[in-house]
Parts: structure tokens; sequence; C-alpha cells
């Protein structure tokens, strides 16, 4: 048997009494004074066991989404290397992007860290609720550091394809004008300039002649 009550007040911070004691620290609700009181703080037998159930149901739906996720036939949570091979202007793609996506399970949850390991937590009591509390604190924030190890080679990999995309649109953007070029009329202009090119150079050779001529004249 016990009490808890919310205190909150202008001039002090909220926070949760139980029993006289305070517990832990909580969000300002105003300049009021709220106290609930509650005669039993523990569930019931059958309460307990029935969060347990769902608690262990999570559990096991967590195993089961890492064993049979799937994508395009391939496990999603292998615990083994992707090489994703791109265009990277040598023969071979000698390049690759490589993402590591761990195992996951129950008792193995997040692959970044160390993973938590969730399969001897229940609520069977007030104490094993306290430790499966502080280790699914643990799974989260595992889990948020997975996203963004996997959001980090996204973004690679979405700017590694936008490269590609525009080294294919000017290939294709050039591959159009040789194939729209009229084959009759390049000719034709290549004669033209080759003429200009050679009359240029004749030019040219006739120029250092007479420089050379005028120099013999000054000896």
């Amino acid at each position: 048997m016990g009490t808890i009550g919310l205190m909150t007040g202008s001039s002090q911070k909220p926070h949760i009494e139980v029993g006289g004691k305070e517990q832990a620290r909580t969000p300002a609700v105003g300049p009021a004074r709220v106290v609930f009181l509650l005669e039993d703080l523990e569930y019931g037998g059958t309460q307990r066991q029935a969060l347990d159930a769902e608690f262990t149901a999570i559990k096991n739906e967590i195993t089961r989404i890492g064993s049979n996720t799937t994508y395009n036939g391939s496990a999603v949570f292998s615990g083994t290397a992707t090489d994703i091979y791109l265009s990277d202007g040598t023969t071979t793609g000698s390049s690759p992007i490589s993402v590591t996506v761990g195992t996951m399970s129950d008792a193995s949850v997040g692959f970044t860290g160390t993973p938590v390991d969730l399969t001897a937590d229940s609520l069977t009591s007030a104490a094993n609720a306290q430790t499966a509390i502080t280790d699914v604190s643990s799974a989260i924030a595992n889990i948020a550091a997975d996203r963004g190890n996997l959001g980090a080679v996204m973004n690679r990999l979405q700017s590694a394809s936008n490269v590609i995309s525009n080294q294919v649109q000017n290939l294709s953007s050039a591959e159009d004008g040789i194939r729209a070029a009229d084959i009759g009329q390049e000719v034709a202009n290549l004669s033209k300039f080759n003429i200009l090119q050679q009359t240029g150079i004749t030019a040219l050779q006739q120029s250092n002649q007479i420089q050379q001529s005028v120099l013999k004249l000054l000896q």
C-alpha cells in the first residue's frame, strides 16, 4: 500500500512523490497543485502476467522480423556485407559502396554498438521490469544509431546515383548529336577547315621567311 502524488506549484519544480519520497521529475503542468492517490501501486498477479505475455510477444515479433525480412529475395538482416558496384570511371568498377546490416533478434538488438539481449527480461516483478526498461532504452538507442548509419549510406548511394544519371544524360546527348549529324555537310566542313588550316600555316611560314630576309639585310 502506498500513495503517489504529483506536486506542482509556481515556486517549486514538479515532481512525483511516492510515499513522501521524490522518485522522478515530470514536465511542468502549470501553477497548480494536483495530488493523485493510488491505494495499490503494484499490479495484481493477473495484470502482471498479461503485461509480461505482451512483452514476450513483442520480443518474438522482433525475432520474426529479423529472420523473415527480405528485399529482392535477399535477407535484410543477414549480418554480411553487401557490395554495391557503381560506374566509377574504371574498367572494372573497383570502388564499390559496402553496407553491412547486422542480425536482428530479441537476443541481439542493434548492430552499430553493443547488441542488447532481451531474452532474459520480463515483467514478472518490479525489479525485473526496471531491468527490462533499462535494456529496452539501450536497445532503442542502438536502433537510432543503426538508422543514422544506414541513412548515411543511403545518402551516399543517392549522391552516386545522381552522378551516374548526369553521366548517362551527357553520353546520350553526345550520341544523339552524332546520330543526327549531316555526314555530307560535316565532310565539307572538315575539308574547308583543313584548307584554312593549311593556308594559315603557309602564311605563317612566309611571314617567318620575310623576317629572316630582313635580318640578313641588316647584317
